[in-house]
């Protein structure tokens, strides 16, 4: 059975790699990740993913564009931040679960798990596809 392959969309690269870690340790695979709005868009318009962790602010930029992205295929994520983010946050997304940082190891695997079982059964049946 495939893994399931999470985008990861994150600026700092010393807390890319511990969600890398972390999704890994999930036996999750991992894309990217992806430090930029524009690399995360072009990974959320083209890639085979399932799921996504989207950093709200990247190096002064925000991410809805790449949210935007992933809504428009269906795709679950939730948002992360070091900020009080939920003022950020764009009504159409409000709904959208909010992990802060610093992650506490616990609270990341659950959230990650609560996204997993946000994937239609469609998308779970073509992510055999490569």
């Amino acid at each position: 059975m495939p893994r399931p392959r999470v985008l990861i969309v994150e600026d700092t690269l010393l807390v890319a790699r511990f969600l890398e870690e972390v999704c890994e340790a999930l036996a999750l695979q991992v894309v990217g990740p992806a430090g930029t709005v524009q690399g995360g868009l072009a990974l959320a318009r083209e890639a085979a993913i399932d799921l996504a962790i989207l950093d709200i602010n990247l190096h002064d930029e925000l991410v809805f564009p790449v949210a935007d992205a992933l809504v428009a295929r269906g795709i679950p994520f939730f948002f992360s931040s070091g900020y009080t983010a939920k003022a950020m946050i764009p009504e159409r997304f409000v709904d959208q679960e909010l992990l802060s940082k610093p992650y506490e190891v616990d609270a990341l695997m659950v959230m990650v798990k609560r996204t997993l079982a946000r994937i239609s059964p469609v998308q779970a049946a073509s992510s055999g596809e490569s």
